[in-house]
């Protein structure tokens, strides 16, 4: 019986130990949400939605990140939008110069074709200059009605364990 105890703790230990060895990438998702307040789009001359803004981007500064959300019609930092003072927009000042010292943010926005399907990060990886976003897909059972939906996850991650990042993709 002895035995088997030991041996129960060593295959714990070493799945801890094997788990412990990943990327060495810090990182924490910051918001997560679906749904038609949470998104980035590209609206037409007269401001009408023309889809959801697809996107992957590593945002460096408190700049950066306000040039991004004026060029995708994210209203975070428009006063007078009805989306002003939803969750996301919230989020999003929450991110200022103090923040982007030591950190950056991963903006990453997408389509699902199904409200029944949810995401989230299990991982970031570099593999040679790229970071690789490790996105789990979980479908949940019953019908559910196809129309796209927008998914944003900010991600925060330090400076430090991306600099030498030339692109990002996900997986």
């Amino acid at each position: 019986m002895l035995k088997k105890i030991i041996t129960l703790l060593l295959i714990i230990m070493g799945l801890g130990l094997f788990s412990g060895c990943s990327s060495g990438i810090w990182f924490k998702v910051g918001y997560e949400g679906k749904g038609y307040d949470n998104r980035f789009v590209y609206t037409d001359a007269n401001g009408d939605d023309e889809g959801v803004y697809n996107l992957v981007r590593v945002i460096n500064s408190f700049d950066e990140l306000k040039v991004l959300c004026d060029e995708s019609n994210n209203p975070a930092f428009i006063d007078e939008s009805s989306k002003f003072s939803s969750n996301l927009s919230k989020k999003i000042r929450e991110y200022d110069e103090t923040f982007f010292v030591e950190k950056s943010l991963i903006i990453y926005s997408f389509t699902a074709s199904n409200t029944g399907v949810s995401y989230n990060i299990k991982g970031l990886v570099i593999e040679n200059e790229e970071l690789l976003l490790d996105i789990r897909k979980k479908e949940t059972n019953g019908n559910f009605i196809p129309i796209e939906t927008p998914w944003v996850f900010l991600i925060e991650v330090k400076k430090a364990d991306i600099k030498s990042i030339t692109n990002i993709k996900t997986k």
